[in-house]
Protein backbone atom coordinates (compact mmCIF):
# COMPACT_ATOMS: atom_id res chain seq x y z
CA UNK A 1 0.00 0.00 0.00
CA UNK A 2 2.83 2.12 0.97
CA UNK A 3 3.77 2.21 -2.97
CA UNK A 4 0.90 3.57 -4.19
CA UNK A 5 1.16 7.27 -4.09
CA UNK A 6 -1.77 8.90 -5.85
CA UNK A 7 -4.83 7.41 -6.61
CA UNK A 8 -6.58 9.64 -9.25
CA UNK A 9 -10.75 9.41 -9.78
CA UNK A 10 -12.56 10.20 -13.24
CA UNK A 11 -15.65 10.94 -11.98
CA UNK A 12 -17.55 12.04 -9.30
CA UNK A 13 -20.96 10.91 -8.40
CA UNK A 14 -21.61 8.30 -6.22
CA UNK A 15 -19.56 5.50 -7.87
CA UNK A 16 -16.57 7.91 -7.57
CA UNK A 17 -17.01 9.74 -4.48
CA UNK A 18 -17.89 6.45 -2.22
CA UNK A 19 -14.46 4.91 -3.85
CA UNK A 20 -12.77 7.97 -2.45
CA UNK A 21 -14.25 7.79 1.06
CA UNK A 22 -13.62 3.74 1.39
CA UNK A 23 -9.97 4.54 0.43
CA UNK A 24 -9.37 6.75 3.50
CA UNK A 25 -11.66 3.92 5.37
CA UNK A 26 -8.98 1.47 4.81
CA UNK A 27 -6.22 3.58 6.24
CA UNK A 28 -4.91 4.54 2.21
CA UNK A 29 -2.54 7.30 3.17
CA UNK A 30 -2.07 8.62 -0.40
CA UNK A 31 -3.14 11.38 -2.19
CA UNK A 32 -6.80 10.62 -3.98
CA UNK A 33 -7.04 13.06 -6.99
CA UNK A 34 -10.98 13.50 -7.68
CA UNK A 35 -11.99 14.70 -10.95
CA UNK A 36 -15.41 15.93 -12.35
CA UNK A 37 -16.79 18.36 -15.10
CA UNK A 38 -19.65 19.88 -13.15
CA UNK A 39 -18.54 22.58 -10.78
CA UNK A 40 -20.42 21.93 -8.31
CA UNK A 41 -19.77 19.98 -5.42
CA UNK A 42 -20.55 16.08 -5.73
CA UNK A 43 -23.89 15.74 -5.12
CA UNK A 44 -26.69 12.86 -5.12
CA UNK A 45 -28.90 12.57 -8.30
CA UNK A 46 -31.70 10.73 -7.17
CA UNK A 47 -33.43 13.72 -5.63
CA UNK A 48 -33.10 15.59 -8.83
CA UNK A 49 -36.50 14.00 -10.34
CA UNK A 50 -37.94 14.56 -6.86
CA UNK A 51 -37.35 16.77 -3.68
CA UNK A 52 -34.75 18.71 -5.20
CA UNK A 53 -37.42 19.49 -8.42
CA UNK A 54 -39.69 20.33 -6.01
CA UNK A 55 -38.09 22.47 -3.48
CA UNK A 56 -38.21 20.03 -0.36
CA UNK A 57 -34.28 19.96 -0.73
CA UNK A 58 -32.33 22.69 -1.71
CA UNK A 59 -28.18 22.59 -2.86
CA UNK A 60 -26.93 21.66 0.49
CA UNK A 61 -29.55 18.77 0.77
CA UNK A 62 -28.52 16.68 -1.72
CA UNK A 63 -24.21 16.92 -1.21
CA UNK A 64 -23.37 13.16 -0.89
CA UNK A 65 -20.70 15.27 1.66
CA UNK A 66 -20.28 18.83 2.69
CA UNK A 67 -17.45 20.64 1.98
CA UNK A 68 -15.36 20.30 5.12
CA UNK A 69 -15.01 16.15 3.98
CA UNK A 70 -12.96 17.59 1.29
CA UNK A 71 -10.92 19.96 3.10
CA UNK A 72 -10.39 17.65 6.18
CA UNK A 73 -9.43 14.85 3.92
CA UNK A 74 -6.74 13.88 1.30
CA UNK A 75 -8.84 14.08 -1.27
CA UNK A 76 -8.64 16.90 -3.75
CA UNK A 77 -11.34 18.27 -5.68
CA UNK A 78 -10.70 19.45 -9.35
CA UNK A 79 -14.31 20.41 -10.49
CA UNK A 80 -15.44 21.69 -14.00
CA UNK A 81 -12.46 20.30 -15.34
CA UNK A 82 -12.56 17.24 -18.05
CA UNK A 83 -10.22 14.71 -18.73
CA UNK A 84 -9.16 15.14 -22.79
CA UNK A 85 -7.06 12.28 -22.98
CA UNK A 86 -5.79 8.97 -20.81
CA UNK A 87 -3.04 7.50 -21.41
CA UNK A 88 -2.60 3.96 -19.78
CA UNK A 89 1.04 3.45 -21.03
CA UNK A 90 2.44 6.90 -18.86
CA UNK A 91 -0.02 6.87 -16.38
CA UNK A 92 -1.26 9.52 -17.24
CA UNK A 93 -4.63 11.75 -17.50
CA UNK A 94 -4.49 14.92 -19.97
CA UNK A 95 -7.06 17.68 -18.90
CA UNK A 96 -8.34 19.50 -21.06
CA UNK A 97 -6.66 22.54 -20.06
CA UNK A 98 -3.34 20.96 -21.15
CA UNK A 99 -2.38 19.87 -16.76
CA UNK A 100 -0.76 16.26 -16.86
CA UNK A 101 -1.91 14.15 -13.73
CA UNK A 102 0.26 10.79 -12.88
CA UNK A 103 -1.43 7.79 -11.18
CA UNK A 104 -0.51 4.87 -9.44
CA UNK A 105 -3.52 3.49 -9.78
CA UNK A 106 -6.73 5.08 -12.12
CA UNK A 107 -10.27 4.75 -11.24
CA UNK A 108 -12.71 5.45 -14.19
CA UNK A 109 -16.25 6.12 -12.84
CA UNK A 110 -17.64 8.69 -15.64
CA UNK A 111 -21.18 7.31 -15.30
CA UNK A 112 -23.64 7.50 -18.54
CA UNK A 113 -24.82 10.03 -21.04
CA UNK A 114 -28.49 10.88 -21.94
CA UNK A 115 -29.92 10.08 -25.45
CA UNK A 116 -30.76 13.01 -27.27
CA UNK A 117 -33.99 13.24 -28.81
CA UNK A 118 -33.04 13.54 -32.68
CA UNK A 119 -36.64 15.07 -33.49
CA UNK A 120 -34.98 18.26 -31.82
CA UNK A 121 -31.39 17.95 -33.28
CA UNK A 122 -32.19 21.20 -36.38
CA UNK A 123 -34.64 22.85 -34.29
CA UNK A 124 -33.49 25.40 -30.76
CA UNK A 125 -36.74 26.11 -28.14
CA UNK A 126 -36.57 27.37 -24.83
CA UNK A 127 -38.13 25.40 -23.10
CA UNK A 128 -37.06 21.55 -24.02
CA UNK A 129 -35.67 20.11 -20.85
CA UNK A 130 -33.54 17.13 -19.80
CA UNK A 131 -32.71 16.06 -16.49
CA UNK A 132 -29.27 14.19 -15.66
CA UNK A 133 -27.82 17.32 -13.51
CA UNK A 134 -28.09 19.55 -11.10
CA UNK A 135 -27.74 22.32 -13.82
CA UNK A 136 -30.58 20.90 -15.55
CA UNK A 137 -32.81 20.36 -12.93
CA UNK A 138 -32.14 24.48 -12.07
CA UNK A 139 -32.90 25.13 -15.26
CA UNK A 140 -36.78 23.24 -15.32
CA UNK A 141 -36.95 24.79 -11.54
CA UNK A 142 -36.75 27.96 -12.68
CA UNK A 143 -39.40 28.14 -15.16
CA UNK A 144 -42.00 25.98 -12.98
CA UNK A 145 -43.72 28.91 -12.42
CA UNK A 146 -44.48 29.45 -15.98
CA UNK A 147 -45.67 26.00 -16.97
CA UNK A 148 -48.96 24.68 -16.61
CA UNK A 149 -49.12 21.76 -18.85
CA UNK A 150 -45.52 19.46 -18.52
CA UNK A 151 -45.18 16.84 -21.80
CA UNK A 152 -43.05 14.04 -21.35
CA UNK A 153 -41.32 11.77 -23.89
CA UNK A 154 -40.21 8.64 -22.16
CA UNK A 155 -42.57 6.74 -19.63
CA UNK A 156 -38.97 4.47 -17.97
CA UNK A 157 -38.36 5.24 -14.38
CA UNK A 158 -37.04 9.25 -14.39
CA UNK A 159 -39.72 10.22 -16.87
CA UNK A 160 -42.47 8.46 -14.58
CA UNK A 161 -40.44 10.20 -11.14
CA UNK A 162 -40.88 13.73 -12.80
CA UNK A 163 -44.39 13.33 -13.84
CA UNK A 164 -45.08 12.45 -9.83
CA UNK A 165 -43.34 15.18 -8.84
CA UNK A 166 -44.97 18.07 -11.35
CA UNK A 167 -48.60 16.67 -10.07
CA UNK A 168 -47.67 17.29 -7.22
CA UNK A 169 -46.65 20.84 -7.86
CA UNK A 170 -50.10 21.09 -9.57
CA UNK A 171 -48.96 20.65 -12.98
CA UNK A 172 -50.88 19.25 -15.76
CA UNK A 173 -48.42 16.19 -17.05
CA UNK A 174 -48.85 14.28 -20.53
CA UNK A 175 -46.28 11.20 -20.81
CA UNK A 176 -45.62 9.72 -24.43
CA UNK A 177 -44.48 6.19 -24.52
CA UNK A 178 -43.34 4.28 -27.81
CA UNK A 179 -43.47 1.09 -26.44
CA UNK A 180 -47.16 -0.45 -26.32
CA UNK A 181 -46.39 -0.91 -22.35
CA UNK A 182 -44.39 1.11 -20.19
CA UNK A 183 -41.12 -0.33 -18.66
CA UNK A 184 -42.31 -3.78 -20.21
CA UNK A 185 -38.79 -4.88 -21.14
CA UNK A 186 -37.62 -4.42 -17.56
CA UNK A 187 -41.08 -5.62 -15.63
CA UNK A 188 -43.12 -7.11 -18.22
CA UNK A 189 -46.55 -6.29 -19.75
CA UNK A 190 -48.62 -6.85 -16.75
CA UNK A 191 -46.78 -4.58 -13.85
CA UNK A 192 -46.15 -2.14 -17.01
CA UNK A 193 -49.30 -1.99 -17.28
CA UNK A 194 -50.09 -1.59 -13.64
CA UNK A 195 -47.81 1.10 -12.97
CA UNK A 196 -48.96 2.75 -15.41
CA UNK A 197 -52.53 2.47 -14.84
CA UNK A 198 -51.68 4.29 -11.34
CA UNK A 199 -50.52 7.02 -12.57
CA UNK A 200 -53.79 7.57 -14.66
CA UNK A 201 -55.85 7.34 -11.34
CA UNK A 202 -53.86 9.86 -10.46
CA UNK A 203 -54.74 12.30 -13.25
CA UNK A 204 -51.81 11.57 -15.52
CA UNK A 205 -52.04 11.69 -19.11
CA UNK A 206 -50.19 8.20 -20.50
CA UNK A 207 -50.23 7.66 -24.47
CA UNK A 208 -48.52 4.46 -25.27
CA UNK A 209 -47.83 3.00 -28.70
CA UNK A 210 -47.24 6.72 -30.07
CA UNK A 211 -44.52 9.35 -30.14
CA UNK A 212 -44.03 12.73 -31.56
CA UNK A 213 -43.67 13.65 -35.11
CA UNK A 214 -43.90 17.40 -34.92
CA UNK A 215 -43.38 20.38 -32.39
CA UNK A 216 -45.26 23.51 -32.78
CA UNK A 217 -44.12 27.16 -32.29
CA UNK A 218 -41.23 29.40 -32.94
CA UNK A 219 -38.96 30.04 -30.07
CA UNK A 220 -40.90 28.07 -27.77
CA UNK A 221 -43.45 24.94 -28.28
CA UNK A 222 -46.85 25.00 -28.16
CA UNK A 223 -48.08 22.02 -28.72
CA UNK A 224 -46.90 18.38 -29.62
CA UNK A 225 -48.18 16.30 -32.35
CA UNK A 226 -47.76 12.29 -32.29
CA UNK A 227 -47.89 9.74 -35.02
CA UNK A 228 -50.87 8.81 -34.33
CA UNK A 229 -52.88 12.41 -34.63
CA UNK A 230 -52.76 13.48 -31.33
CA UNK A 231 -52.31 17.36 -31.13
CA UNK A 232 -51.38 18.22 -27.64
CA UNK A 233 -50.76 22.27 -26.17
CA UNK A 234 -48.28 22.04 -23.75
CA UNK A 235 -45.55 25.01 -22.18
CA UNK A 236 -42.62 22.79 -22.16
CA UNK A 237 -41.12 19.60 -22.93
CA UNK A 238 -39.09 17.19 -21.12
CA UNK A 239 -37.10 14.29 -22.74
CA UNK A 240 -36.65 11.31 -20.79
CA UNK A 241 -35.71 8.44 -23.35
CA UNK A 242 -32.23 7.18 -21.49
CA UNK A 243 -29.05 7.04 -21.45
CA UNK A 244 -26.05 5.63 -23.42
CA UNK A 245 -22.29 4.95 -22.47
CA UNK A 246 -19.50 7.16 -24.24
CA UNK A 247 -16.51 5.35 -25.26
CA UNK A 248 -14.54 8.51 -26.54
CA UNK A 249 -11.91 8.62 -23.75
CA UNK A 250 -11.03 4.93 -23.56
CA UNK A 251 -11.27 4.03 -27.33
CA UNK A 252 -8.77 1.73 -28.85
CA UNK A 253 -6.80 2.11 -25.49
CA UNK A 254 -9.54 -0.35 -23.04
CA UNK A 255 -11.64 -2.99 -23.99
CA UNK A 256 -15.27 -0.99 -24.63
CA UNK A 257 -18.61 -2.82 -25.71
CA UNK A 258 -21.13 -0.34 -24.39
CA UNK A 259 -19.34 0.07 -21.37
CA UNK A 260 -15.84 -0.37 -20.22
CA UNK A 261 -15.24 -4.43 -19.37
CA UNK A 262 -14.09 -4.79 -15.91
CA UNK A 263 -13.48 -8.20 -14.13
CA UNK A 264 -14.87 -9.22 -10.93
CA UNK A 265 -12.27 -7.10 -9.39
CA UNK A 266 -13.43 -3.98 -11.58
CA UNK A 267 -10.04 -4.04 -13.44
CA UNK A 268 -9.89 -2.95 -17.13
CA UNK A 269 -7.73 -4.58 -19.75
CA UNK A 270 -5.08 -1.87 -18.16
CA UNK A 271 -2.55 -2.70 -15.71
CA UNK A 272 -3.56 -0.44 -12.59
CA UNK A 273 -7.08 1.04 -14.26
CA UNK A 274 -10.26 0.42 -12.69
CA UNK A 275 -13.90 1.24 -13.75
CA UNK A 276 -17.02 1.01 -11.85
CA UNK A 277 -20.76 2.11 -12.23
CA UNK A 278 -22.69 2.91 -14.78
CA UNK A 279 -19.70 2.71 -17.33
CA UNK A 280 -18.34 -0.27 -16.31
CA UNK A 281 -19.67 -3.70 -18.31
CA UNK A 282 -18.82 -6.81 -15.56
CA UNK A 283 -20.23 -10.29 -15.38
CA UNK A 284 -22.96 -10.65 -13.56
CA UNK A 285 -22.31 -13.95 -11.42
CA UNK A 286 -26.48 -15.35 -11.27
CA UNK A 287 -26.61 -15.26 -14.84
CA UNK A 288 -22.96 -15.31 -16.32
CA UNK A 289 -24.05 -12.54 -18.63
CA UNK A 290 -22.05 -9.55 -19.70
CA UNK A 291 -24.31 -6.56 -18.43
CA UNK A 292 -24.22 -2.80 -17.26
CA UNK A 293 -26.17 -1.53 -14.51
CA UNK A 294 -27.21 1.82 -14.21
CA UNK A 295 -28.74 2.74 -10.58
CA UNK A 296 -27.34 4.22 -7.57
CA UNK A 297 -27.03 1.43 -5.57
CA UNK A 298 -24.67 -0.92 -7.83
CA UNK A 299 -22.68 2.51 -8.11
CA UNK A 300 -22.37 2.78 -5.04
CA UNK A 301 -21.29 -0.64 -3.91
CA UNK A 302 -18.81 -1.06 -6.99
CA UNK A 303 -16.83 2.02 -6.46
CA UNK A 304 -16.69 0.65 -3.20
CA UNK A 305 -15.14 -2.68 -4.20
CA UNK A 306 -13.05 -1.39 -6.81
CA UNK A 307 -11.48 0.89 -3.89
CA UNK A 308 -10.51 -1.99 -1.65
CA UNK A 309 -8.96 -4.02 -4.71
CA UNK A 310 -6.87 -0.86 -5.54
CA UNK A 311 -5.01 -1.40 -2.65
CA UNK A 312 -5.40 -5.11 -2.47
CA UNK A 313 -5.15 -6.48 -5.66
CA UNK A 314 -7.87 -9.67 -6.13
CA UNK A 315 -9.32 -9.15 -2.67
CA UNK A 316 -13.02 -8.84 -3.10
CA UNK A 317 -14.51 -9.71 -5.79
CA UNK A 318 -17.99 -8.12 -7.32
CA UNK A 319 -21.12 -9.93 -6.46
CA UNK A 320 -23.66 -7.48 -5.40
CA UNK A 321 -27.35 -8.08 -6.26
CA UNK A 322 -28.55 -5.49 -8.38
CA UNK A 323 -31.13 -2.92 -7.01
CA UNK A 324 -33.06 -0.26 -7.46
CA UNK A 325 -36.26 2.29 -5.84
CA UNK A 326 -38.38 4.39 -7.25
CA UNK A 327 -40.66 6.49 -5.50
CA UNK A 328 -44.01 7.47 -7.51
CA UNK A 329 -47.16 9.06 -5.98
CA UNK A 330 -47.70 6.79 -2.70
CA UNK A 331 -46.03 3.37 -4.33
CA UNK A 332 -42.34 2.81 -3.18
CA UNK A 333 -41.20 0.80 -5.89
CA UNK A 334 -38.24 -1.28 -5.25
CA UNK A 335 -36.67 -3.90 -7.79
CA UNK A 336 -34.43 -6.80 -7.30
CA UNK A 337 -31.60 -8.47 -9.91
CA UNK A 338 -31.50 -8.38 -12.90
CA UNK A 339 -33.36 -10.53 -15.44
CA UNK A 340 -33.80 -10.38 -19.09
CA UNK A 341 -35.96 -13.58 -19.72
CA UNK A 342 -37.75 -15.33 -17.55
CA UNK A 343 -40.41 -18.34 -17.67
CA UNK A 344 -42.76 -17.37 -14.47
CA UNK A 345 -44.17 -14.96 -12.56
CA UNK A 346 -45.52 -15.59 -8.76
CA UNK A 347 -47.49 -13.07 -7.10
CA UNK A 348 -47.48 -12.61 -3.21
CA UNK A 349 -50.25 -9.64 -1.98
CA UNK A 350 -52.10 -8.10 -4.48
CA UNK A 351 -52.27 -4.88 -6.87
CA UNK A 352 -55.68 -4.32 -5.31
CA UNK A 353 -54.35 -3.78 -1.76
CA UNK A 354 -50.87 -1.87 -3.72
CA UNK A 355 -49.02 -3.75 -1.37
CA UNK A 356 -47.58 -7.06 -3.20
CA UNK A 357 -43.56 -8.68 -3.96
CA UNK A 358 -43.79 -10.15 -7.88
CA UNK A 359 -41.13 -12.65 -8.44
CA UNK A 360 -39.84 -13.60 -11.55
CA UNK A 361 -38.29 -17.13 -12.25
CA UNK A 362 -36.15 -19.23 -14.60
CA UNK A 363 -36.22 -22.82 -13.69
CA UNK A 364 -37.56 -22.54 -10.61
CA UNK A 365 -35.17 -20.12 -9.59
CA UNK A 366 -35.70 -16.70 -8.31
CA UNK A 367 -33.62 -14.20 -10.61
CA UNK A 368 -35.68 -10.88 -9.54
CA UNK A 369 -38.39 -8.95 -7.72
CA UNK A 370 -40.30 -5.80 -8.75
CA UNK A 371 -41.70 -5.19 -4.72
CA UNK A 372 -44.06 -2.25 -3.89
CA UNK A 373 -44.94 -1.19 -0.37
CA UNK A 374 -43.20 -4.12 0.84
CA UNK A 375 -39.51 -2.94 1.73
CA UNK A 376 -38.79 -5.57 4.32
CA UNK A 377 -39.09 -8.36 1.58
CA UNK A 378 -35.80 -6.59 0.33
CA UNK A 379 -33.42 -8.42 1.95
CA UNK A 380 -34.82 -12.22 1.82
CA UNK A 381 -35.52 -11.43 -2.04
CA UNK A 382 -31.64 -10.64 -2.55
CA UNK A 383 -30.62 -13.88 -0.04
CA UNK A 384 -33.28 -16.01 -2.56
CA UNK A 385 -31.65 -14.73 -6.03
CA UNK A 386 -27.93 -14.90 -4.50
CA UNK A 387 -28.20 -18.35 -3.72
CA UNK A 388 -29.92 -19.63 -6.78
CA UNK A 389 -32.17 -22.21 -5.14
CA UNK A 390 -34.95 -24.00 -6.02
CA UNK A 391 -38.22 -22.55 -4.87
CA UNK A 392 -42.12 -23.30 -5.00
CA UNK A 393 -44.11 -21.14 -6.68
CA UNK A 394 -46.71 -22.21 -4.53
CA UNK A 395 -44.78 -20.88 -0.90
CA UNK A 396 -43.53 -17.89 -2.79
CA UNK A 397 -46.92 -16.93 -3.22
CA UNK A 398 -48.71 -17.83 -0.10
CA UNK A 399 -48.26 -15.04 2.69
CA UNK A 400 -48.33 -17.26 5.33
CA UNK A 401 -44.81 -19.21 4.35
CA UNK A 402 -42.26 -16.10 5.96
CA UNK A 403 -39.94 -15.46 2.87
CA UNK A 404 -36.69 -16.70 5.66
CA UNK A 405 -38.29 -19.96 6.03
CA UNK A 406 -38.57 -21.10 2.35
CA UNK A 407 -34.65 -19.63 1.95
CA UNK A 408 -33.74 -22.00 5.01
CA UNK A 409 -35.93 -25.04 3.19
CA UNK A 410 -34.28 -24.41 0.29
CA UNK A 411 -30.97 -24.10 1.59
CA UNK A 412 -30.99 -27.20 3.29
CA UNK A 413 -32.46 -29.32 0.56
CA UNK A 414 -29.78 -28.01 -1.70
Amino acid sequence: MSTINRIVIIGAGIAGVNAAKTLLDHDYEGKVVLIDMDENLPYDRPPLSKEYLTGIKDHNGILLHPEEFYQDSRIELKLGKAVAELQPDRKTVILENGEKIGFDKLLITTGSKLRRLQLLDDQEFNNVFYLKTQKDANRLQEQLSSINHLAIIGAGFIGLEVAASMLASGKKVTVFEAAKTPLSRVLGEDMGNYIAQKHREKGIEIYTDDFITKFIGESAIQAVETKEGRKIDCDAVLVGIGVSTDGLLVQDKLDFHDGIIVNEFCETSAPDIFAAGDCARWTYPVSGEAIRIEHWDHAMNQGATAAVNMLTPGSQPFTTIPYFWSDQHDLAIQYVGHPTQWDQTVMRGTTETDQFTMFYLLNQRVVGALIVNQPVNVLPVRRLISQAVLVSADQLGDEQVKLKSIIKQAAAIK
